[in-house]
């Protein structure tokens, strides 16, 4: 079974604290790390937008993928997620 990393991004820092707390419960992830005050700058709509978000990545099986991706949907709307196979 394939281990992957799946990274999540919001400016929601309890967001993902919460969801990280339900992925381990729910036995969806071996590990998760959280990073704080990365900032980012980008255009959205033709105007530069300075900011900071919180970074998760997700130590997983591939089988889980879905799962996470369910519980995600329940903590959120601006969580963005990206898939990084091993």
């Amino acid at each position: 079974m394939n281990e992957i990393i799946i990274s999540c991004y919001t400016t929601d820092k309890l967001m993902l604290e919460k969801l990280s707390i339900k992925l381990i419960e729910n036995k969806l992830a071996s590990c998760i790390s959280i990073f704080k005050n990365i900032k980012f700058t980008c255009n959205y709509r033709k105007k530069i937008f300075k900011e900071k978000e919180y970074r998760m990545f997700i130590k997983t099986k591939n089988k889980n993928i879905f799962s996470i991706k369910k519980q995600a949907k329940h903590y959120g709307k601006f969580l963005i997620i990206n898939i990084y196979d091993r």
